[in-house]
């Protein structure tokens, strides 16, 4: 009983935390934060045709300053304004999105039937990712993402 009441502390931890964009924790970091940061914009295609929906991680790679950014994927674009922007320098980026299977599963941390739920993205553009960008002041800060499954 412990044991569950601790796994669903966990889970609701985590689904809080990651529920909230990371990009409006930055905000509470410095007065001039807007000073450091630049909008973003971000096409993401899978096999030729806008991703749906999905998420996006920036991670900041070693000598960018800063958190992780990132925030939901609809209809192929995600995007950061500049007020609530991702910091300057150079990020990894993980972009992911599940489906359902249409099969039940039993989740054994708390012993609830749900929703099967496969990644379409191909690890090498979330965990595995070699997808970069550089985040400047002054540049457009667009990036295209056209990711392939094959």
């Amino acid at each position: 009983m412990y044991r569950r009441l601790i796994a669903i502390v966990a889970i609701s931890v985590c689904a809080l935390a990651c529920s909230r964009s990371s990009v409006n924790a930055q905000s509470l970091l410095s007065d001039d934060f807007n000073a450091n940061t630049s909008a973003n914009y971000a096409i993401v295609t899978l096999d030729g045709v806008p991703l749906t929906e999905g998420s996006i991680t920036l991670l900041p790679l070693p000598g960018t300053s800063g958190p992780t950014a990132g925030g939901q994927i609809s209809e192929g674009k995600f995007s950061i304004s500049d007020d609530k922007g991702v910091f300057v320098g150079t990020f990894r980026v993980e972009i992911t999105a599940g489906q359902k299977t249409g099969k039940k599963v039993m989740d054994p941390l708390v012993g609830l039937e749900m929703d099967e739920v496969v990644e379409l993205i191909p690890e090498r553009y979330n965990r595995q990712s070699e997808l970069t960008v550089k985040v400047t002041e002054t540049g457009s800060n667009k990036y295209e993402f056209a990711l392939n499954t094959k």
